[in-house]
């Protein structure tokens, strides 16, 4: 793929919140780093044609595909605690956690709420398919969905994905990219990240994608 093509991409991608990993560290002294947009899009430009590129992708980037956010994901579980959802809304880790805390530990409704809301097929959004297209083998995300990775094999490319610690250590024949899913899978709902003991034992049960992402970068 071309530079100028390359250009072209970014800047459709300019409203995408996503942040950009670099392998090379830029360290600079006593001063902010200020960057305009054309600044910015040269830079990962640069870095892209270097291989140094990856993209960290949370839940905006699926939401502009119809699916909820965690406000939306976790509503009617403060409705069944009459809780205000709004009021919620700064800590909403902690609201699962205290569901979860009220039923005794089980949280099979969580479970079917996540597996019905994010195991749609949703229709790819043009910032995905840009995001496919572009010549990246590394995707880290913490979203529960497949749409990255279904965008990714749209655009004809062979895809690892790793949702658990047992699929790390093997990777698929050929392949172009390798999506990270560091919170889980929606096909496992019980093994995603959403409560508050979830992330309090990451070190635990999913350190090795945290210790995978300081090895590479």
């Amino acid at each position: 793929m071309c530079r100028c093509m390359l250009h072209i991409l970014f800047k459709k991608l300019e409203k995408v919140l996503f942040i950009y990993i670099s392998r090379k560290v830029i360290k600079q002294k006593n001063e902010e780093r200020i960057m305009n947009k054309k600044q910015f899009i040269r830079e990962l430009v640069n870095e892209l044609s270097a291989n140094n590129l990856a993209i960290f992708a949370g839940a905006g980037l699926s939401v502009a595909a119809g699916f909820v956010d965690w406000k939306g994901l976790l509503k009617d579980l403060a409705e069944e605690l009459d809780l205000n959802i709004d009021k919620e809304e700064n800590d909403l880790i902690s609201l699962a956690q205290y569901y979860i805390n009220e039923k005794q530990g089980n949280r099979s409704k969580i479970n079917q709420i996540i597996l019905n809301e994010f195991s749609q097929q949703a229709v790819l959004t043009e910032n995905h398919k840009i995001l496919a297209r572009l010549p990246i083998d590394t995707f880290w995300t913490t979203n529960y969905d497949s749409m990255i990775e279904n965008a990714l094999k749209d655009a004809g490319k062979v895809v690892d994905i790793k949702h658990c610690i047992e699929q790390l250590p093997t990777s698929v024949h050929k392949r172009d990219v390798v999506v990270y899913k560091m919170h889980g899978d929606a096909s496992l709902p019980n093994q995603t990240v959403l409560i508050k003991d979830d992330y309090e034992k990451f070190h635990l049960t999913r350190n090795d994608f945290l210790l995978l992402c300081v090895e590479i970068y």
